[in-house]
């Protein structure tokens, strides 16, 4: 329940109790596992994957965390060994395979890369969105643009076909894009509320993907003063109390701007340990 409502230290606290009371339920482990990863405690997910593979060196399952925690950290060595392992269990998984011809993709093995998912097969209808977005990638850097484009529409047809994303205006987001291009004049921004500096302000790190945002976010967070959070919709909560935003950004009061301020801060709460900036 605790992960459901994004509240990810008592989340793990409370994995942690049930592991106190039960330490070889490896179904915890994992889940631990995924919650210090939401809290930005790489080290400390890992430990708990192979913890749980100590326990159960042949759950399959683990081995597709480990792998996927390590490709996204950008440890590769952790991502190989545990593909490695987890083909040993099941040679054809198709989760793994993905996450091998990421690897080999980081490295500069593109062609490796696209043979390897080329022969893929199984796998659920998300395991082959992923597919079709990373074949498009790889053509893309191999210069073989119809093929890209062509992975990236089958892509994009797989993911419009998911029951979730059926619902899904995509005008609503386009509508807001323009929203803000009208707002954006000069006037609108002097209609800024000059509100004093908050005391301790968050820090944006902002860039384009595999540009080095998530190695710098580990070395931040490697000061026991500072918290990261890695692409939480945090801010979703604050603007969804702006009355009419964009447009209605300007003319804020500053009682308005302190609520603000506070409707952030809760929304960062559970993602920060306590007293860190």
């Amino acid at each position: 329940m605790w992960r459901d409502l994004l509240r990810v230290a008592e989340a793990a606290e409370a994995f942690r109790g049930a592991l106190s009371l039960k330490p070889d339920f490896v179904e915890a482990h994992n889940i631990l596992g995924h919650a210090l990863l939401d809290f930005g405690e790489l080290d400390e997910a890992i430990a708990a994957f192979c913890r749980a593979l100590e326990l159960a060196p042949g759950d399959l399952a683990t081995y597709i965390n480990l792998a996927r925690l390590g490709e996204r950290a950008n440890r590769l060595d952790i991502a190989r060994k545990a593909i490695e392992r987890g083909l040993a269990f099941s040679a054809y998984d198709a989760s793994l395979h993905l996450l091998a011809a990421k690897c080999e993709r980081r490295e500069g093995d593109f062609e490796a890369a696209v043979g390897r998912l080329a022969k893929v097969t199984g796998g659920d209808e998300r395991i082959a969105i992923e597919i079709a977005f990373e074949l498009g990638q790889l053509h893309e850097r191999v210069d073989a643009p119809e093929r890209a484009m062509t992975a990236f529409t089958k892509g994009n047809r797989l993911a419009s076909e998911l029951p979730a994303h059926r619902a899904i205006d995509k005008n609503e987001f386009l509508g807001l894009i323009r929203a803000i291009d009208t707002a954006s004049t000069p006037e609108w921004i002097e209609g800024w509320t000059s509100a004093p500096p908050a005391e301790d302000p968050p820090i944006f790190l902002l860039g384009f993907p595999r540009s080095g945002t998530t190695l710098t976010e580990q070395i931040l967070a490697a000061h026991l003063a500072l918290a990261t959070i890695d692409e939480k919709p945090t801010l979703d909560a604050m603007l969804a109390e702006v009355p009419g935003y964009p447009a209605g950004k300007a003319g804020l009061g500053e009682a308005q701007v302190a609520a603000l301020r506070d409707v952030y801060a809760n929304a960062v709460a559970p993602f920060a340990a306590p007293g860190a900036r």
